[in-house]
């Protein structure tokens, strides 16, 4: 008898990133990929602005064409599966009513979502209006599983948004919420019971750009795989630790992350 043995082809899982583009690839949509490749995941990636700047200080913020990125997504998902979602800076609001009709989408409903908000640079240059920040928090949140604010994006979010209206809005992980001594904080809120866990990382000496953007990412891709939150965040950090501890290079003023590991 001949047996005929067909091998089962695994499908690469695909992540679609949002983000805007630094082009010192130190954070952004360059960071994004380059941590989502380091961990086999195909990247698919639409740009929501340009900007210049350096590890020093931000000169400007440029959002894509109107329509854009309602077209990329299209084009997209005609051709490719997403299975989780990463979204970085919206830096208006006309930006963010398109990524919010590509939330609201069915195809998106049982899959990881997470934003990881950013409202000014290391160096303080205000990224949103006010505006803009308003209506990210009132209507961008609701859409999302997961968001990934430092500890002062958590007190503006929580000054305007109320987390019970959230109809979808399942965690909140505050990337900085302490620090003392040798380890920074992070806290975790599940917003549904309340309940909070506590995780931490050491302390580096050294300054690095793009930690909150590749963190975020490499939280995405482990979602995506083991769809657990707490696994993910462990293994989230502990892929920090890795980076921080090998990477030398450095600009003016940060260093940059090396996620070739």
């Amino acid at each position: 008898m001949i047996r005929i043995f067909i091998l089962k082809m695994y499908r690469k899982k695909n992540i679609l990133v949002i983000s805007g583009h630094d082009p010192t690839g130190g954070a952004g949509i360059i960071a994004d990929t380059e941590t989502a490749i380091g961990k086999k995941i195909r990247v698919l990636s639409i740009l929501s602005c340009i900007t210049a700047q350096n590890s020093s200080k931000v000169i400007s913020v440029k959002s894509v064409p109107s329509g854009y990125i309602s077209k990329c997504y299209e084009l997209i998902r005609s051709e490719f599966k997403i299975d989780g979602i990463k979204i970085g800076l919206l830096p208006s609001i006309s930006i963010s009513k398109e990524v919010q009709k590509i939330l609201s989408k069915k195809e998106n409903k049982n899959i990881p979502i997470i934003f990881d908000p950013i409202f000014n640079s290391g160096s303080n240059y205000k990224f949103l209006s006010r505006n803009t920040k308003k209506y990210i928090i009132e209507n961008i949140l609701k859409k999302v599983d997961l968001i990934t604010p430092n500890r002062e994006e958590f007190i503006e979010i929580k000054e305007q948004f109320n987390i019970n209206k959230s109809s979808r809005l399942k965690h909140i992980l505050v990337t900085n919420y302490d620090i003392q001594n040798k380890y920074i904080y992070l806290k975790l809120i599940n917003t549904k019971n309340r309940l909070e866990l506590i995780y931490k990382i050491k302390k580096s000496r050294k300054e690095f750009r793009g930690t909150g953007c590749t963190f975020s990412t490499k939280l995405t891709c482990e979602l995506i795989n083991t769809n657990n939150i707490e696994t993910s965040i462990k293994r989230s950090l502990l892929y920090m630790s890795k980076l921080v501890k090998i990477s030398d290079y450095k600009g003016d003023s940060q260093f940059y992350l090396d996620r070739n590991i």
